[in-house]
């Protein structure tokens, strides 16, 4: 999933409308601004909570800005110690999924989590992946 955010190869509603797809391109979560990779992950409304919350416990220093700021840190992150890059990486792969499969639950099947929920989803999913590694 990193892969494929980093190389803007997920199969956005942007994308879509480049295929000539006749779509809604607004966001699924905040219905204000075109779906794209930068805008879902990093700057939505709805999910910059998400985001914030996330990083905030990875990262002391990090202050929050455009998608240009947010692609900075994960970039940054590279040159950290070995144990806080794993970290990092693992911890930002969980939510890049669970926004991904939320997104395509709301298009595809109209369910809905709150994003309460998708934090403790989050959360979750993080802890059980540290105790299985």
């Amino acid at each position: 999933m990193l892969w494929k955010v980093i190389m803007n190869a997920l199969l956005t509603k942007e994308k879509m409308l480049s295929y000539g797809m006749n779509i809604d391109p607004l966001c699924i979560f905040c219905k204000l601004k075109n779906e794209t990779v930068a805008h879902l992950y990093f700057e939505c409304s709805v999910l910059r909570c998400i985001w914030g919350n996330l990083v905030a416990k990875i990262s002391d220093d990090h202050r929050f800005g455009n998608s240009e700021v947010e692609w900075d840190l994960i970039c940054k992150s590279t040159r950290w110690k070995k144990d806080r890059r794993t970290i990092f990486f693992f911890v930002i792969k969980k939510y890049l999924s669970i926004v991904w499969e939320e997104r395509n639950l709301r298009i595809f099947e109209s369910k809905c989590r709150s994003n309460q929920q998708l934090w403790e989803v989050l959360r979750s999913s993080i802890i059980n992946g540290m105790k299985d590694s």
